[in-house]
């Protein structure tokens, strides 16, 4: 039998509990739920199409924690053209320090630390592991003089990730997020690139756009729990 659950090593790590994902299509859920169980899982990701209504409420329904609504977008970075941007660099290590608490100011955003059962502090640190990950197997852009906000990429295989994207409030509307964004795709050298940002940040999703990436997929993340009772 095709195995419908996949073990997440690292998370099962850091967070102390057993972690599976699923990614469901079809009426797949209860296969996937009565595999996580036999493997031992304490928490199943589920992964779901954000237009399967069906299976979105049956987890739902099972006791899962709706906990993002993604929007995943790729393309190709349009080159800049007659506009001026905020000059920018690479960060290094030097950096950290200063990052840091704008890597948490991210981890307060995101599906972890939506998930009751996850405590704010490791979310904190998951953050924290993600930057220093992005510096030491990709790039951090950061601005060269003034704002703050920085972007996080890594390359896998022959596409660029954008991992992380933080300008603070002072710093938006400046040109800022995109003149990052192209400072990190440039140094890892790619010309494919995805992104993943929340459905409900608008903003985001123009910048994306304004830039050259388009929609790819919109998928509903969900955490199931096996310990806790069906709803």
């Amino acid at each position: 039998m095709t195995m419908t659950v996949l073990p997440r090593s690292w998370d099962s790590t850091f967070f102390g509990v057993r972690v599976f994902e699923a990614h469901l299509r079809g009426d797949a859920l209860n296969q996937a739920v009565a595999e996580a169980a036999r493997c031992g899982a304490e928490c199943l990701y589920l992964f779901v199409d954000a237009g399967d209504l069906k299976n979105l409420e049956t987890a739902v329904r099972r006791g899962a924690q709706l906990v993002d609504l993604r929007v995943e977008l790729a393309g190709r970075i349009r080159l800049e053209t007659g506009r001026s941007s905020p000059p920018t660099r690479r960060a290094t290590h030097a950096d950290r320090e200063a990052l840091l608490p704008q890597a948490r100011e991210l981890a307060i955003e995101s599906r972890f630390a939506r998930d009751t059962r996850i405590p704010d502090q490791r979310v904190r640190e998951m953050y924290e592991i993600w930057l220093d990950r992005c510096m030491d197997e990709g790039v951090v852009a950061v601005p060269a003089k003034r704002g703050a906000g920085f972007v996080g990429a890594r390359k896998d295989g022959d596409i660029g990730r954008i991992e992380l994207v933080y300008v603070d409030a002072a710093s938006r509307g400046q040109g800022l997020g995109r003149a990052l964004i192209r400072e990190a795709v440039a140094a890892v050298d790619a010309s494919d690139v995805t992104v993943v940002t929340q459905t409900g940040n608008v903003a985001a999703q123009r910048l994306y756009q304004s830039l050259g990436l388009r929609s790819r997929s919109t998928i509903a993340v969900l955490h199931l729990w096996l310990d806790e009772p069906d709803g």
